[in-house]
């Protein structure tokens, strides 16, 4: 039976009758599931469900980010008449470079696979879509990729590029254009007189930073341990993350250029294609722009080193600077800022992070194959929160999400797996007594995705009580007596250094390890921390519930916690000493090339 494909959510695309092949589960938006499951449809199989040729792939499409990283070097050194290298190109660009080779993978991956079943009657391709679709930054690249239109767009031109499948021809106006810019800090000094003050201070004296120190920037560190790392290095205390930078709009030009450089196959021919007419506007038609920007902005214009651990990714003014400043001479260290490093099987943020550093500053772990990597400790310095958790009333669930289109990659859930970790979640709750219900908060992913949550939730789960994410999660952890971690991230380590009793529960196999990171995680599977089914780790939860403090402090839960925060989460009392001392080894050692 031949089918008609559907590649996203976009309902004008939709046929009225007749069977349906929908591309994956992002064409099933939740609220509209009444329609949907009325069709004579299905769902094709994701790509990467084979967790193995996903691990792959990675391999593979990290090949491709190279060649084309030294072709995009010099095809932009060309068009702009610069000679920058190859390393400051891909600090300013190379986030979005692997991203986007990455998504356009997996979603040509899914194409190629439902033209090669034969089984396709036709599909309806939006035509004059393109030329609105394309970003003026990284930030504006995060919100085109989330939304139908772009994601139909790429669809659209893999349709064209494979064939084989008949294409009905609509025409459409783009709705999703805006393209936002970061804005400054807002504080207040009624309400916030600390961070107003330490903001006024910063931007009184970020014009009399000289040239020559280190500069940091978004260390993910509190502002305490930030301006003493300043005094151990001897120079003036500042938060340069509270100095407004001017933001600059780079609209978006004609495009008819093509890059240089030999493809492999047909897949590495059609990104290549793609990147004239896709990449950032920021590297290309408001290159210069920033340039001048920054000659009249506020970082000082020769720094000797640069350390930074959240700034690295989005923040295009940030990149440009760093990027031009290695090319003068400038050190860049790069910090971890969350879980998955050091642990996950792959992980495109962390190898991008590593590679474009001199250092890269860890919470614990080292790598025998890669001496950049400088264990110091967790750096935002999470510390017990003073309050006795076991006399606390919440159980607070935390759950995550991710695009149901495929994202950059890394060894979690891809795409509808995301439907399987809700699951679970769902699982869990329904798993738990009514009193333990009762003292149940969920604290949803504050970023949808279009996944639909609060409404899932909602009708799964109507007596559970949510948050929407979006106030301070500290706030939680002073209620907490147990904190139930539904993914292998960020929340479980915050939790084990500030000693809140913790258990976890995911599917192993969304969340791969690297083989050196397995003992560590087995240990606390053993102590009963860790648990591979939902129903299990609810029971343990109701097992526990009513003496937490025997459980938690029990010598076999203590010794798995300790020794997994010895390798992966240190919190050592001298953090700010071992980041300076780091810093200052870096700035004596030889250059990066």
């Amino acid at each position: 039976m031949k089918r008609f494909l559907v590649t996203t959510a976009l309902e004008e695309t939709w046929p009225d009758e007749g069977p349906v092949l929908f591309l994956g589960e992002w064409c099933r938006l939740y609220s509209r599931r009444e329609r949907w499951a009325s069709m004579d449809a299905v769902v094709a199989p994701y790509c990467w469900d084979d967790r193995r040729q996903a691990a792959a792939d990675y391999e593979y499409l990290w090949s491709v980010y190279e060649r084309l990283l030294l072709d995009l070097t010099h095809d932009l050194n060309t068009r702009h008449g610069v000679d920058r290298s190859v390393r400051s190109w891909q600090i300013l660009l190379g986030p979005w470079l692997g991203y986007f080779v990455q998504m356009l993978y997996s979603r040509w991956r899914s194409i190629e696979s439902a033209v090669v079943s034969g089984d396709l009657s036709g599909t309806v391709v939006l035509e004059g879509i393109g030329q609105d679709l394309v970003p003026e930054s990284m930030l504006g690249f995060h919100r085109l990729f989330e939304g139908e239109e772009w994601n139909h767009f790429i669809y659209a031109e893999i349709l064209e590029r494979v064939g084989g499948v008949e294409l009905e021809r609509i025409s459409h106006t783009v709705t999703h254009r805006f393209d936002p810019t970061p804005a400054s800090p807002s504080l207040s000094f009624l309400r916030e007189p600390r961070a107003a003050a330490l903001t006024a201070w910063s931007r009184l004296v970020a014009p009399l930073v000289r040239d020559g120190g280190v500069v940091l920037v978004s260390p993910y560190m509190s502002w305490p341990d930030e301006l003493s790392i300043y005094l151990r290095l001897r120079q003036v205390p500042i938060v340069w993350s509270l100095v407004p930078v001017t933001a600059v709009r780079t609209p978006v030009g004609e495009r008819n250029w093509q890059m240089t450089g030999e493809p492999a196959n047909s897949f590495e021919q059609f990104v290549r294609d793609l990147i004239p007419r896709q990449i950032p506007s920021a590297y290309v038609e408001g290159f210069e722009t920033i340039e001048t920007a920054l000659d009249e902005g506020p970082w000082p214009t020769r720094p000797k080193l640069i350390f930074t651990s959240n700034a690295h990714n989005n923040n295009d003014m940030f990149k440009a600077w760093a990027a031009r400043s290695v090319d003068q001479g400038a050190h860049l260290v790069t910090g971890q800022h969350g879980g998955n490093f050091g642990v996950a099987e792959y992980y495109f943020g962390e190898d991008h992070e590593r590679s474009i550093a001199d250092a890269y500053l860890t919470w614990g772990w080292s790598d025998p194959k890669d001496d950049r990597a400088v264990p110091v400790g967790q750096l935002f310095g999470q510390r017990p929160l003073g309050v006795s958790h076991s006399e606390q009333s919440t159980a607070l669930l935390i759950t995550a999400l991710g695009p149901p289109n495929g994202y950059h990659m890394i060894s979690q859930p891809h795409a509808g797996q995301w439907l399987e970790n809700i699951e679970d979640q769902f699982t869990f709750v329904e798993t738990l007594n009514e009193d333990l219900r009762s003292c149940l908060l969920v604290r949803l992913f504050k970023t949808d995705y279009g996944w639909e949550q609060t409404e899932r939730w909602n009708d799964r789960c109507p007596d559970v009580e949510l948050d929407l994410g979006y106030g301070p999660i500290r706030d939680l952890y002073r209620r907490t007596r147990v904190l139930l971690c539904s993914y292998g991230a960020t929340p479980f380590m915050e939790a084990f250094a500030m000693n809140i009793p913790t258990i976890m529960f995911w599917n192993p196999e969304h969340w791969e390890l690297r083989s050196e990171a397995r003992p560590a995680f087995e240990s606390l599977v053993a102590a009963g921390i860790l648990f591979r089914s939902p129903t299990d780790a609810a029971r343990k939860l109701s097992e526990v519930w009513n003496d937490v403090d025997s459980w938690w402090t029990s010598t076999p839960v203590r010794s798995a916690r300790e020794q997994f925060c010895d390798l992966y989460n240190r919190t050592p009392d001298d953090l700010a000493n071992r980041v300076a001392n780091a810093l200052r080894q870096v700035v004596s050692a030889p250059l990066s090339s």
